[in-house]
C-alpha cells in the first residue's frame, strides 16, 4: 500500500510540473509574441515617434540629394495626407486628378481617390500645395503607372522603402526612431493642433 501511495504522488507531481512547464511555456510564447509586436515593420523599436514639420522636410530634402525622389514623396504622402504608408504605395496616377482654378489667379489643386486597404474606406483627398508641386514635375515610371516606383522602375514595395528610409534617416543624421509608420500619427497630430489652436480650416491645412 506504501508503494503505491508513493507512485500515485509521484504521478501527480509530474502532472504538477507538466503543467507549470506548459505555464512556463505559454508565457514564454506570450512575450516572444509582446517582443515581435514591438517592432515595427517600417524600421526602428515601436516606441510612437512624432516627426516634426521640418524633420520631414530634412528626410525630403536629403532624399532628393540621394536621388531617391520617390521615397521623399512617400514620406510626403504619408505625412501631409495622413495616410499608412502601404496605401500610399498602391497609389497609380489614376488615383490623382488635377483642375485648374483660374478665379483670382492661376492655381493648380489635385485630389486623391483611393481605397484604404485595412478598412476598405473609399476616401477623396486634397492634396497639400507643395504635393501638387512635386507631383507636377516627378518623372512617371516608364514600366508602371505607379507614383512611387523603384530606381528599376519597378512598384516600390515595403522592403525597399524600409531600406532607402533608413539609408536617408542616417544621411539626414535623424533619429532612427522616426518610423516611416508614424508619419501618419504625425501628420494627424499637426494638423489637429493646426485646426484647434490657430483655427486653420482642414482643407488649407498644409497648403
Amino acid at each position: 500500500r506504501g508503494p503505491s501511495v508513493c507512485r500515485r504522488g509521484s504521478s501527480a507531481m509530474k502532472s504538477v510540473e507538466k503543467h507549470l512547464a506548459s505555464i512556463s511555456s505559454n508565457k514564454k510564447a506570450h512575450e516572444a509574441a509582446k517582443l515581435r509586436k514591438g517592432f515595427s515593420k517600417w524600421g526602428g523599436p515601436r516606441v510612437v515617434s512624432f516627426w516634426k514639420p521640418e524633420q520631414v522636410q530634412v528626410f525630403v530634402d536629403a532624399a532628393d540629394e540621394m536621388g531617391y525622389h520617390s521615397t521623399g514623396t512617400l514620406a510626403l504622402l504619408c505625412f501631409d495626407l495622413c495616410e499608412r504608408p502601404s496605401d500610399m504605395l498602391d497609389l497609380t496616377w489614376h488615383n490623382y486628378t488635377t483642375h485648374v482654378i483660374k478665379s483670382g489667379g492661376h492655381k493648380i489643386v489635385g485630389y486623391f481617390d483611393f481605397q484604404c486597404r485595412k478598412t476598405n474606406t473609399e476616401k477623396h483627398i486634397p492634396a497639400s500645395t507643395r504635393l501638387v508641386e512635386r507631383l507636377n514635375t516627378t518623372r512617371k515610371s516608364a514600366l508602371n503607372d505607379h507614383i512611387i516606383y523603384s530606381r528599376t522602375d519597378m512598384p516600390m514595395h515595403v522592403g525597399q522603402a524600409l531600406h532607402m528610409s533608413k539609408k536617408i534617416k542616417k544621411y539626414a543624421n535623424l533619429s532612427d526612431t522616426l518610423s516611416m509608420g508614424d508619419l501618419r500619427r504625425s501628420g494627424l497630430k499637426v494638423a489637429k493642433l493646426a485646426k484647434q489652436v490657430f483655427e486653420i480650416p482642414e482643407e488649407t491645412i498644409r497648403s
